[in-house]
């Protein structure tokens, strides 16, 4: 099992039936993700305040920097073709897009334009890509939909969607 500790900017391995934790990369990282064969990991770093994501080896060796691109967050994902999903933008300014591109940062392309969109996770087989997408129309009133896109298809729709109320 991958661990991230962000307050002690580690990404831990711990054995699923416990035991000792290994620390496998110690440092500014956070949001870890296998690779669909479980021998990489797809993270999230600050490099002198610049977010950029970074691949390494499961044993923590060959740490290599995928993006070179500002405003990325985290919340990444890696889908069994090789692709690779993030959000980039601001969470002050509530804009944040779906992005998906290669293992080496080639490829980038935007799946969302406008909005508040986070989270993205590919489904075990690739074909559907999910996101939260977040809306605030009031103070008292927020409204979340959890979207899905056919990667196939190019098709997306909303699974689910509720709104909250506040107080």
């Amino acid at each position: 099992t991958i661990v991230s500790d962000t307050a002690a900017n580690v990404i831990a391995l711990t054995p699923r039936r416990g035991g000792e934790v290994t620390v496998i990369h110690s440092s500014d990282s956070w949001d870890p993700t296998w690779s669909p064969d479980g021998s990489q990991i797809l993270f999230a770093g600050s490099d002198e305040g610049s977010i950029h994501l970074y691949i390494m080896n499961r044993d923590g060796t060959n740490v290599r920097q995928v993006t070179d691109r500002t405003g990325l967050r985290g919340r990444n994902d890696w889908s069994v073709s090789g692709l690779l999903a993030t959000y980039i933008g601001s969470a002050g300014s509530h804009t944040r897009n779906i992005y998906t591109f290669g293992t080496r940062g080639e490829s980038m392309q935007m799946i969302t334009d406008g909005g508040d969109n986070v989270a993205p996770a590919f489904s075990p087989d690739g074909r559907w890509l999910t996101w939260w997408a977040f809306a605030i129309t009031s103070e008292a009133q927020r409204h979340f939909s959890l979207v899905m896109l056919d990667l196939t298809a190019n098709t997306s729709r909303v699974a689910h969607a509720y709104t909250a109320h506040a107080g």
